[in-house]
């Protein structure tokens, strides 16, 4: 099964059991973003590097055996209206385009 067609659960065992990385798992999600949503624009912003490094860190504690959280590994978006560090919240608006919580 490609990584992309699987749901939450079948991922957090593939991750736990080591079948797939965190890595490969982040790598597949930012290229389906990078092909799609040049048609569809459902996102504002996306953090690839942070992404790929929040990844890497995820693949060394499982490397390790240590507990990580049940959504860990697993890709996530966040709607725009949602306060972040270091990343821009516009809610959409231009008025807002260079806005920093």
């Amino acid at each position: 099964m490609k990584i992309i067609d699987m749901d939450i659960m079948t991922m957090r065992k593939a991750l736990l059991s080591k079948e797939i990385s965190s890595v490969e798992v982040t790598k597949e999600y930012l290229s389906r973003i990078n092909e799609k949503d040049r048609d569809i624009s459902a996102y504002l912003y996306v953090n690839n590097l942070n992404a790929l490094k929040k990844s890497e860190e995820i693949d060394k504690k499982l490397s390790n055996g240590l507990d990580v959280g049940v959504l860990a590994g697993i890709p996530m978006a966040l709607k725009d209206n949602i306060c972040t560090v270091d990343m821009p919240t516009t809610c959409g608006s231009r008025m807002l385009e260079k806005y920093k919580s």
